[in-house]
């Protein structure tokens, strides 16, 4: 089957994906990277999606400690960044 956005498949970037595949990463760094991805090229609204660790930690069945510190590495391997995904944390996180 062809991927197809009208069969449901999402669009995802491809320098997102070779940094992945790149970087090693925990299992969890990796399913935080495709719940963003989903909730942003996926819904349509890559630049103006903001996330509350709460809910990111909610659907990965996570503490919001561990969203928190996997965000740290994610942002510091610049694989995500801010300017496209915001993240609600605590300030002087």
């Amino acid at each position: 089957m062809k991927a197809s956005m009208k069969r449901g498949w999402a669009a995802f970037a491809h320098d997102l994906t070779e940094k992945m595949v790149a970087t090693e990463l925990p299992s969890t760094a990796h399913r935080l990277v495709l719940l963003v991805g989903r909730m942003t090229y996926g819904c349509g609204r890559k630049e103006s999606a903001v996330f509350d660790v709460g809910f990111l930690a909610e659907k990965l069945k996570v503490t919001a400690q561990t969203v928190r510190r996997v965000l740290r590495l994610l942002l510091a391997a610049n694989i995500l960044k801010t300017f496209a995904w915001r993240f609600r944390m605590r300030a002087g996180e």
